[in-house]
């Protein structure tokens, strides 16, 4: 699409959500897979949120802070470097969530701003954190929350050490919370969890999944398509953090997987992220059926989580 079209897409979408954030993908944000990582998708979802408290009239600088509890951010599709992009911003929701009443439902999008297509959406349940509590948020959307589907599924074991040990869970990060990692609040960014996720494949694919070396050999790609995070008790600068990560199902073309981010010297889980991914040929960029010798090395390694009853 020409630039004078792409204008014309990106007219035809205003008012659909204000715009929070105005960027371009810069080479270095693009991973070996030949698209933008999913960490900088959160890193600029959580700039976005900056303009959300400002247009509340939060104090971003000082008192409660606002922050997500639960979220589903799903892939639409790819960012390539040199693409413009931007972020826009819907309120949905407002009622009694996990964060207590007062809690904001935000539909947040990255489009392109050239193709006028969609590239990622993220809604989120927010809640205003104080060193009390939560505390509730002024109302900006009509619907009820209580209409809306919960982000996150319910069930299965409670997240922790042990139950990791007793599932088998593979350990697939280990290190330190920094303060370059945290918001003014001192607590663990969206950019920051999704990084640790990121970076944790690597020690997945050992589990059965073949070596980036092998995908490439064989022109095969691997791709998320939704993150579920649910911030249970978010990690602060310092804190010792490592990740459990298990394979729970698989179909076709998808397959699931989770990890959990517990504190390494509690055992108490701060986190869990749920993730559905693919695999793509990297000649058409499109997904294709999980090969069969990978879904064999796979359905070895398969640790399913929500189905798993308490101890």
């Amino acid at each position: 699409m020409n630039v004078a079209a792409g204008r014309a897409a990106q007219a035809a979408t205003q008012g659909q959500g204000a715009i929070a954030l105005r960027t371009s993908v810069n080479t270095w944000e693009c991973d070996q897979m030949g698209h933008m990582n999913v960490r900088f998708y959160g890193q600029h979802f959580d700039d976005a949120d900056e303009y959300l408290k400002q247009r509340m009239g939060l104090d971003r600088r000082a008192g409660p802070i606002l922050r997500p509890r639960q979220e589903r951010l799903q892939f639409r599709r790819e960012l390539h470097a040199g693409a413009t992009i931007l972020v826009r911003q819907t309120p949905v929701a407002f009622g009694a969530g996990i964060a207590g009443a007062g809690t904001l439902r935000l539909n947040a999008v990255i489009e392109d701003a050239v193709a006028g297509t969609l590239s990622a959406n993220l809604d989120t349940d927010f809640g205003l954190l104080s060193p009390a509590g939560f505390l509730p948020l002024p109302a900006l959307a009509a619907l009820d929350l209580a209409e809306q589907a919960p982000l996150i599924a319910t069930g299965g074991v409670t997240p922790c050490a042990a139950a990791a040990d007793r599932l088998g869970l593979i350990p697939t990060y280990q290190g330190v919370v920094r303060p370059a990692d945290c918001d003014r609040a001192g607590l663990l960014t969206r950019r920051s969890l999704i990084t640790r996720c990121s970076d944790a494949i690597g020690h997945v694919r050992l589990s059965g999944m073949p070596s980036w070396e092998e995908m490439k050999a064989r022109g095969l790609g691997s791709a998320a398509l939704e993150y579920r995070i649910d911030w249970i008790a978010p990690p602060r600068a310092g804190d010792l953090i490592e990740l459990r990560s298990g394979f729970d199902t698989m179909g076709p073309k998808t397959l699931h997987l989770f990890h959990w981010m517990l504190d390494a010297e509690t055992g108490a889980a701060c986190a869990t992220i749920e993730v559905t991914a693919i695999y793509f040929s990297f000649e058409t960029r499109k997904s294709i059926a999980i090969p069969d010798d990978i879904r064999a090395g796979l359905a070895a390694a398969l640790r399913p989580w929500r189905g798993v009853p308490q101890a």
